[in-house]
């Protein structure tokens, strides 16, 4: 079993309209206010949920991040461990800081097409593929994918929304003021990767006859000392 990085093929955030309702300003018409396409900024406010009190009323704001990983490569083999990782920053305001990993349909089919305003409506935010504390520190933070978000390696391309504990629940927060922001260094070289650990399936043909669970030798080679038939993986 080997452990393999792939990194981000596509990336970026979205923001959406401040509204005063929260539901109103949660939804943006499934359309965003302005994109981050593929960021290269060292310290960049990527995901937010804020309610904010004022002259005018109550305000709410919302920011996503999504990553899209090409694994067309390991789409038949099984994976194991399976984590996003992402370099966040100091900057920051705590309210819980609990980062979810949803399904999310941008990018194109082929991770094709870079994040778009229309992408806010790519979200599936009521499937959670895993979640995890982030705290507001330079540092290199992961989030473990659960067996629904391993799932869709079998597609070939594993795309990811991050958003805020508070997006992912729906719920407008009691109290009068929240603000719960991650900041994230997209330029960073250890930013937007998806590491797993993969295995190979194993060869499941006849030789000479013999089904793979009958086979001890190949050609006089036991099998134990036989990596691959014809330039296929071979594992007895």
């Amino acid at each position: 079993m080997a452990t393999i990085t792939v990194s981000a093929t596509q990336d970026g955030y979205l923001l959406n309209e401040p509204d005063t309702d929260f539901g109103t300003a949660r939804d943006s018409g499934g359309v965003a206010s302005a994109v981050a396409a593929n960021p290269t900024s060292t310290d960049a406010n990527s995901i937010e949920f804020s309610k904010q009190g004022g002259g005018r009323g109550t305000s709410y704001f919302f920011r996503r991040a999504a990553f899209g990983f090409d694994v067309d490569s390991y789409a038949t083999h099984t994976i194991t461990n399976a984590y996003l990782q992402i370099r966040t920053t100091t900057t920051g305001t705590n309210l819980g800081n609990v980062l979810y990993m949803v399904p999310f349909s941008g990018f194109g089919a082929t991770l094709g097409s870079t994040l778009d305003v229309d992408d806010w409506a790519s979200y599936t935010t009521g499937t959670s593929w895993g979640n995890e504390s982030i705290t507001n520190t330079a540092s290199t933070q992961t989030i473990t994918l659960n067996s629904t978000g391993i799932a869709a390696f079998e597609t070939g391309y594993v795309k990811i929304g991050l958003i805020s504990n508070v997006d992912y629940t729906d719920t407008d927060p009691a109290a009068e003021e929240a603000y719960d922001d991650t900041w994230i260094n997209w330029g960073h070289s250890d930013n937007a990767k998806l590491i797993f650990d993969q295995a190979a399936p194993g060869y499941d043909y006849e030789v000479n006859g013999i089904i793979p669970a009958n086979q001890s030798e190949i050609n006089g080679i036991g099998v134990t000392h036989i990596s691959t038939i014809n330039n296929e993986p071979f594992t007895p």
